[in-house]
Parts: C-alpha cells; sequence; structure tokens
C-alpha cells in the first residue's frame, strides 16, 4: 500500500507511514477540508473481501467512536472508496511508550506513576461505558510531545453488550501482557485490563515485563503459575508502596485484584504522593559533593553554554535591526488585516454564530479540551459536556443546586469545578464520575487555574487563595494581606503569576504561587480578566471597557481606549496578535494588532457573555446567560 503515498482519497492527501500491523497500514494524512493532519488505518487489500475481517475492521470504528476523552485516541469516521476501507482517527504527535522504553531503557518511577495514572482514566472511563480493551501494552500507548499519553487500538475491545466477541475461548491481546484468565480463554472482563496495566507499570520501571521467558509457551505459564519479582528487590530507591500497587494489580485470581481503575488510581495517587514527599526529603537532607564526575559535568555544561551563546549571539547581531525597525510591526500589520474584511456587514453578521445550545440556565465558564470535547459549568451546579466541538451540549447529572463559576482540565485529564460556598469537584475523567474535595472555606470560588499537571490554584471573594499540589484532590488556603475580590489568574510559567480583582487590584508571585505581592495600582477599576501570550506580551481587561497591554511581562501598563464599550468580564489571545474580549450586554471586541486597536461586534444580544475558549484549530466559543453560546468565526 505504498503507493498510497502523496495520494489523495477524498479530502486526505497521504503523507507518510506511521506503522504497520497485521490488518493493514496506518498512514499520516492531511484533511484539506478541516486543514489538519489525522492518521488513516487503512485495511489490507488482501483481507478486504474476507467478511469477519471486515466486520471486526469497521467493529474497532464503531467502538472507539464511541469513546470520547483526552486519554483515547478519537475516531473520526469511516473512509471507504471502491476497493479502499480506512478509519480516520486523531493524529498523535509523539512516540509510543514502547519506543520510549526502548530508547530510555527504563523509566524513572515517577514518570512511570504519571503515565499510568493517565492510562487508569482513560481505560476507566472505557470501562464505564461497557467496554475492555483486552490489548493493553506499550506500543498501544502513545505520548505526544506534551507529555499527554493517548490509548490506541480500542477496536479489539469487547463490548459487554456486543455477544459476537464473548465467545469463551477467544485469545486476544499480546502474550507478554495477558492476564491469567486470558491465556486460558477464559471469558475476561475490565479485571483482564487491570492485569495488563500493571504488566506495562512493571516494564516502564524495570525495562522489561513481569514475565520475560525464551518462548511463548513459558511466559504463558509464568503469567498462570509464578509471582513477578519484586522491583525493590532489584531495582535501587523503589520502596515496597511501588510493590504493593504492582502485587494488587497482578493477582493470579482476578477476584483478588484492584476491582475497578478507580481504586487502582486511589493508591497511584497516593503513590505519586508518597513519591514526591520522599523526593522532597532527599533534597533537604542532600550536601554538596565535590567529586571530579560532578566537576566534569559543570565543566561540559559550561562548553555547551558557550557554544549556544555564540550561536545566539550571532543570530541577535544579524536580526537585530530588522526587530527594532517598523518593518516587522507593518509586515505583522498587513498580514493581521486579511484576517477581517474591512466592510463593516460583514465584520459586523459574518463572522460569528449563535449556537442553539438546549441549555436554559446561566454558563458561567466553558473549556474545550482538544477540538471535539468540552465542558461547561454554570448555575444550580450544571455541568455540561459537549462531544461535537461545541455544537451541541448534554447535561451531566450530579446531586447539587449551587452555582458553579469556573473549571478547568489539566493536561494529564484531571478536572476541577468551584463555585458558591467554597464548594470544589474533582474529576480524573471529565465528570463521568466525580469527588466533592475539601476547600477549607465557605467563601465564594470565582476561578480556577491548573499551572501544570500538579499544581492548580482558585481564587474567589475576601481575598481567597487556594492552592493544590496534587492535581486537584486536596487543597491549602494561602495567606497574605489583601483582602480584596479576586477574579482571575494566570501564571506566564510554573513560577510567575498573577491575580486581578476588584478596585483595580493586581497581585504577582515569582515563586510559583507561594508568595503574593499587591502590586502597585494603575487604575481603581475593577479588573476582571487577564492573559498573556508569552512572558512578555499581555494584556488585562476590566471595567467601563477597560483595556490594558503590557510589553514588559507586566512590569508596566499601558491603558487602551474602547469608546462605547461596557464593563469587559474576559479576554484571551487567539493568536499573538488576535485577541478576543467579551463583557455586558453581549459585548464582544477584538483586536487584530496584539491589543493596539479593538473593533466591537454587534451581537445584538444582551446578556452577559461571561467567558472565552479555543480549540487547538482555534474555533473560538464564547459562553453566557441564558444558555447563550456564540461560535466566533
Amino acid at each position: 500500500m505504498e503507493d498510497l503515498i502523496n495520494k489523495t482519497i477524498e479530502n486526505y492527501k497521504f503523507v507518510s507511514i506511521l506503522g504497520k500491523g497485521g490488518m493493514g497500514v496506518v498512514y499520516k494524512a492531511y484533511d484539506v477540508r478541516l486543514d489538519r493532519f489525522v492518521a488513516i488505518k487503512v485495511l489490507s487489500s488482501r483481507i478486504l473481501h474476507k467478511k469477519n475481517s471486515v466486520e471486526r475492521f469497521k467493529r474497532e470504528a464503531r467502538h472507539q467512536a464511541q469513546l470520547i476523552h483526552p486519554q483515547i485516541v478519537t475516531v473520526f469516521g469511516f473512509l471507504e472508496v471502491d476497493e479502499f476501507l480506512g478509519i480516520v482517527m486523531e493524529y498523535v504527535e509523539g512516540e509510543s511508550l514502547e519506543k520510549l522504553i526502548h530508547r530510555m531503557k527504563k523509566l524513572h518511577v515517577n514518570d512511570a506513576v504519571y503515565i499510568l495514572r493517565q492510562l487508569l482514566m482513560g481505560v476507566g472511563y472505557a470501562h464505564q461505558k461497557g467496554f475492555v480493551h483486552r490489548d493493553i501494552k506499550p506500543s498501544n500507548v502513545i505520548i505526544n510531545k506534551d507529555g499527554a499519553v493517548k490509548i490506541m487500538d480500542f477496536g479489539i475491545s469487547k463490548s459487554l453488550l456486543d455477544q459476537s466477541v464473548t465467545k469463551t475461548g477467544s485469545k486476544i491481546g499480546t502474550v507478554l501482557y495477558m492476564s491469567p484468565e486470558q491465556i486460558r480463554g477464559d471469558d475476561v472482563d475490565h479485571l483482564s485490563d487491570i492485569y495488563s496495566l500493571g504488566c506495562t507499570f512493571y516494564e516502564m520501571i524495570s525495562g522489561e515485563p513481569p514475565f520475560y521467558e525464551e518462548n511463548e509457551y513459558k511466559v504463558m505459564e509464568a503469567h498462570l503459575k509464578q509471582n513477578p519479582k519484586k522491583l525493590s528487590s532489584f531495582i535501587t530507591g523503589i520502596t515496597s508502596e511501588v510493590d504493593k500497587v504492582i502485587d494488587l494489580s497482578l493477582r493470579k485470581n482476578s477476584g483478588e485484584r484492584y476491582p475497578n481503575c478507580d481504586l487502582f488510581l486511589r493508591d497511584v495517587i497516593q503513590l505519586e504522593n508518597h513519591l514526591a514527599k520522599l523526593q522532597s526529603e532527599i533534597f533537604r537532607h542532600k550536601h554538596p559533593n565535590p567529586k571530579r564526575k560532578k566537576v566534569f559535568s559543570v565543566l561540559g555544561f559550561s562548553v555547551l553554554l558557550v557554544f549556544v551563546a555564540s550561536i545566539v549571539y550571532l543570530a541577535y547581531v544579524q536580526t537585530g535591526k530588522f526587530l527594532k525597525s517598523d518593518s516587522l510591526y507593518e509586515l505583522k500589520k498587513y498580514s493581521i488585516q486579511n484576517l477581517f474584511e474591512s466592510d463593516n456587514r460583514k465584520l459586523e453578521y459574518a463572522n460569528f454564530i449563535v449556537l442553539n445550545s438546549g441549555i436554559s440556565r446561566n454558563i458561567n465558564a466553558i473549556k474545550m479540551i482538544n477540538d471535539s470535547y468540552g465542558l461547561a459549568v454554570g448555575d444550580n451546579g450544571g455541568i455540561y459536556k459537549t462531544v461535537d466541538s461545541g455544537s451541541t451540549f448534554s447535561k451531566i447529572e450530579l446531586k447539587l443546586s449551587g452555582n458553579l463559576q469556573d473549571i478547568d482540565v489539566s493536561k494529564a485529564g484531571n478536572s476541577v469545578a468551584v463555585g458558591d460556598n467554597g464548594i470544589i469537584l474533582f474529576s480524573y475523567d471529565q465528570f463521568n464520575s466525580y469527588t466533592e474535595v475539601s476547600s477549607g472555606t465557605k467563601e465564594n470560588l470565582l476561578q480556577v487555574k491548573f499551572i501544570n499537571d500538579k499544581t492548580a490554584f482558585a481564587i474567589g471573594v475576601n481575598g481567597t487563595i487556594l492552592r493544590s499540589n496534587d492535581s486537584g484532590f486536596s487543597w491549602d488556603l494561602l495567606t497574605h494581606n489583601n483582602p480584596e475580590t479576586f477574579f482571575d489568574i494566570h501564571f506566564v510559567n510554573n513560577d510567575k503569576g498573577f491575580i486581578v480583582g476588584r478596585n483595580g487590584t493586581l497581585l504577582s508571585t515569582s515563586d510559583g504561587g507561594t508568595t503574593w505581592i499587591t502590586a502597585e495600582s494603575f487604575t481603581d477599576k475593577y479588573l476582571k480578566s487577564i492573559d498573556f501570550f508569552d512572558a512578555k506580551s499581555g494584556v488585562v481587561v476590566g471595567g467601563g471597557g477597560t483595556v490594558f497591554v503590557t510589553e514588559n511581562g507586566g512590569s508596566s501598563w499601558k491603558e487602551r481606549s474602547l469608546s462605547g464599550v461596557s464593563g469587559l468580564q474576559k479576554v484571551k489571545y487567539i493568536t499573538e496578535d488576535f485577541i478576543v474580549a467579551v463583557g455586558t450586554r453581549g459585548t464582544l471586541v477584538v483586536s487584530e494588532n496584539g491589543g493596539d486597536d479593538w473593533k466591537q461586534l454587534q451581537t445584538n444580544l444582551y446578556v452577559l457573555l461571561t467567558d472565552i475558549t479555543a480549540t487547538p484549530a482555534k474555533k473560538i466559543i464564547i459562553s453566557g446567560h441564558n444558555g447563550t453560546l456564540i461560535n466566533l468565526k
């Protein structure tokens, strides 16, 4: 099938081969209609006329299309033309866990726990939907460039409602990761995946599966009769807590294993916290060791720094004049102007669509997790999800009555929603299930933000600042000397962050949020929202249509005038130059040149617009009161 390279079928241009398997070839392709790369799994022509194989192939697409989760590769649909059958799915730029282990020999235990946690989120979600994977292994796991884990090949998964694939004696899976019940040919359920996850975790840490014998027969015998060697017995630094997690996942009797991914995940989170505490203790008591090896390491690193610095200096000399001249600004200016037609009627009416959300209550915040899946929260405990890029939303039924004000999702897939009376909801599976966790306060919480997979902040009225160091599962109340109401928080990096609030309040931190300093006020109007594109360029909006921009990382702010604009509620960078802000009475303004100039779009809506989110493909969705949702084109 290599002759497909550079060929176009329908709207897909085939670019390269990503991998080959027993049923066909996986290609990287470019979707010319939607301007994105996809992966297309093409059924081999030699088995195209085998009815059972074709049905299994189509079942793969149907099964995986039902699973919409950040940790599962998304299926977009079929591609069926003449003697060609393919499954179009999400393209993940990264490398398989199998290749990662091979390249690294073995992973640090912290990295292994980080990956396992995400695997449990994705697999646990599939189990709740009634699917068992049956072939979990490192080659079916991809780590993307942002460190997010994606699970592939749910095509051989078993639907608990699909009797055509639940027959006794069906062995699907790779023997190195097979559960004892799979090897015996018994019926398998979700507990078989628990076993395979344990095998994968073992291999990440040790570099080899738990039973790595000279032939398949001996591997199967070991799965049935032997216990794996404890990792702590041959790997320095591995604690008994790691052994315990592996032991409970690799029990021969499935009834003695973790009964579900939730409890497995609970122990993994506890293990993660234990390892973090242990590492902290090690660094606290570690003393400098002036060995020659360390000296050579420092010298080597210094040489590298000198080399890099020289390259950077040469680049600076060659480009400095251009960067300081007006040429760069003019280049940006005239390329940006192509975003919108100059005709005002087109600007006002052709660039956004009011969506029929099916929601009547106020929507206070919205978050798109990928191009298809998103979450929104609102009044009366409303949590809503979309699986079609925001075209429709369905309500997640929760037993809540209080108003939810904000929601955020980490790259690892943890979700946190906050609201009135200090309520905090934690979920690892996008609110298919959730836990109400203690905030330690009864103050209304208005905003929550992850700054990395571990650390999150929640802010609210009366100077409330909460911090979580375990992905949002537990929270500590921070002390400081500012009693104002805080509306928004943004971190430029893991250390530097800002909070804005009532009466021109601006707080800053340079130590990851441990301490907060009240900055000198540059306005007495309330500041409602803050966003940065990078470490230098930022924008703040607030009362009376107030807009301030910074080009030096927040050291100073310059006001930008907006005539006829009322209070602004939220601002967001879409690109370096294109910024969107929304506010009261349907206010929607955009800047096409990094915040210097602004245009108002007439929405003819007279509701409060509350939040802005953008998909990776730059589809912009705006939320508001009375169930308002706008797609900004």
